[in-house]
């Protein structure tokens, strides 16, 4: 492992100060927790949590934290600052109220409860949500109700020019799971502790997973999906465009021709277009790899297949 893998995973932050200053290789840094059983227990002397001060200085340095793989896709807490939201007192009442997944009634909906933002500090999955929260009668059922999880994969982490981070929707869990479920909120990190969590009716956003969110001036388009099986569309790219000002979502209707319905994908933005490729594609045979590369022109919306000039 290089040495800004080693400073970072044992918290020596003044020896990771000292090695980002000389233009250092963290192109392997994909774990920032892995010596600490509680990173976020372990304090600078100012309060904050040391591996939170780490994940901040990596990202300064330039360092992607999409290098987060599945394993350690937790530990984005500490780079969004969610562990810093302060701890919630959840009631029975609570978790009767707000523990089912459901859609929003506004583009968006801002939603603000106890339940929500404890999830999003602890990472908790549905699973231990319920044995945590939820009543004896819902932790003996079968079937029962998905319970709401913030514990996700495919999901999105932006960072914002002014130092907010934007996570949009992903999935939880594995569709034999009774916890499964594709998300389709966003979430917006001040990086301190602050949290706003918003939701949309599904026809303005349906359930996406394994998209590419790609920052522009004023929104981030959000480009492919997984998604739930009866709502693939075979032939078409899923595009939409999330406003910054106001996180209201909408369709981009596009032109050309379309890679398809492409998820687990990379989106380059490059100048005046952003290019795709790599990743898997829904077809009528199968679920398949998908080996293109295409350009969306974002002057006029429209696609191009690169693969065949």
């Amino acid at each position: 492992q290089s040495p800004v893998w080693t400073a970072a995973n044992m918290h020596h932050i003044d020896v990771l100060g000292l090695l980002l200053q000389h233009d250092p290789d963290m192109s392997d840094v994909d774990d920032i927790a892995a010596y600490q059983d509680d990173p976020a227990a372990k304090l600078t002397d100012d309060g904050t949590p040391e591996v939170v001060v780490v994940a901040r200085m990596l990202v300064e340095a330039g360092w992607d934290p999409a290098q987060l793989d599945s394993l350690n896709a937790d530990q984005m807490r500490f780079v969004t600052g969610a562990c810093l939201i302060p701890e919630q007192t959840v009631t029975a009442e609570d978790f009767n109220s707000q523990s089912v997944p459901r859609y929003g009634s506004g583009n968006p909906e801002k939603v603000d409860h106890p339940f929500l933002r404890e999830m999003i500090r602890t990472g908790k999955s549905g699973y231990a949500g319920l044995q945590d929260y939820g009543p004896e009668e819902d932790k003996k059922a079968f079937p029962r109700p998905a319970t709401w999880s913030f514990d996700r994969f495919g999901r999105t982490t932006t960072r914002l020019p002014d130092g907010r981070w934007v996570q949009i929707a992903g999935e939880h869990e594995d569709s034999y799971d009774p916890d499964f479920n594709i998300y389709n909120d966003v979430v917006v990190h001040d990086g301190m502790g602050g949290v706003e969590v918003f939701t949309y009716p599904d026809k303005a956003f349906p359930p996406t997973d394994f998209h590419t969110a790609t920052l522009l001036e004023d929104s981030i388009l959000i480009i492919g999906s997984l998604g739930y099986q009866q709502d693939r569309r075979v032939g078409e790219t899923q595009v939409l465009r999330l406003n910054l000002s106001d996180f209201s979502i909408s369709k981009v209707e596009t032109t050309g021709d379309a890679p398809g319905w492409i998820s687990r994908h990379e989106a380059v933005l490059e100048d005046d277009r952003i290019v795709v490729s790599g990743g898997k594609i829904q077809t009528a045979r199968d679920y398949e790899d998908f080996n293109g590369r295409y350009a969306l022109y974002l002057g006029d919306m429209r696609w191009e297949d690169l693969s065949t000039g």
